[in-house]
């Protein structure tokens, strides 16, 4: 069987989609060890095409390792699969990966190394972003950088909150101007006790039509509770 008929069957994924991540990981792993073997490669498809698929098998096992809780490894193909990307979608996917780890992250908020571990995920896609100059991950970009703010507003690190929704607000697209920003703004300055800071952007808020009743309101509140 020809490497890219090995690396597209069916069975590399479908033990994935059914969970069985013990078995999507061996079949992975093979097709990852027929890619990156250059005769074999050479033999069956282009180098470019099997750059291409290799870096499509290290995202596809490096999900199954992160079902299968093996953060280190998970990672750590991330991190391979860098020497592999050729053109913008490539960097696009690998940062969406990157970002997809963090993200899942979020939920254990109470767990401070979790935390870190995830704002270091989204910071490898932010940069992985910021390396191609391609419009088509401006909108990566940005989404990206939201949430980088939403971990440091959950780590209580106001200063660095304030200096991401600053540089998200240069942005000339309307609909990157998330109605999140001026409520995690309002609390970063509210964390560090400027009370001037975040009343300026709840007024901003009143005027702004795009802002939903219940994010402001929920802004009002931890204004009030902070600040009396």
């Amino acid at each position: 069987m020809r490497i890219a008929e090995i690396s597209a069957s069916p069975s590399t994924s479908i033990w994935h989609d059914l969970r069985r991540f013990d078995l999507a990981s061996s079949c992975f792993e093979k097709a990852t060890d027929l890619l990156s073997n250059s005769n074999a490669a050479a033999a069956a498809i282009s180098a470019d095409d099997a750059t291409k698929l290799l870096l499509d098998v290290n995202l596809a096992r490096s999900r199954t390792a992160w079902e299968l809780s093996d953060r280190n490894l998970a990672v750590a193909l991330l991190s391979r699969s860098k020497a592999l990307l050729l053109c913008s979608n490539n960097y696009g996917s690998l940062a969406n990966q990157y970002l997809a780890f963090g993200k899942s992250l979020l939920s254990k908020k109470n767990e401070t190394e979790s935390l870190s571990e995830a704002l270091k995920l989204m910071k490898e896609a932010l940069d992985l972003c910021e390396k191609v100059g391609d419009g088509n991950l401006r909108e990566l970009r940005w989404k990206t950088l939201r949430f980088i703010s939403t971990v440091h507003l959950q780590k209580e690190e106001y200063e660095s909150v304030i200096k991401c929704v600053r540089v998200l607000r240069q942005s000339e697209d309307e609909k990157n101007q998330h109605p999140s920003l001026p409520v995690m703004a309002v609390k970063a300055w509210l964390g560090l006790r400027r009370f001037g800071e975040a009343e300026k952007e709840l007024r901003g808020m009143v005027v702004n039509t795009g802002i939903p009743e219940g994010v402001w309101l929920s802004a009002v509140e931890a204004y009030f509770d902070a600040a009396g």
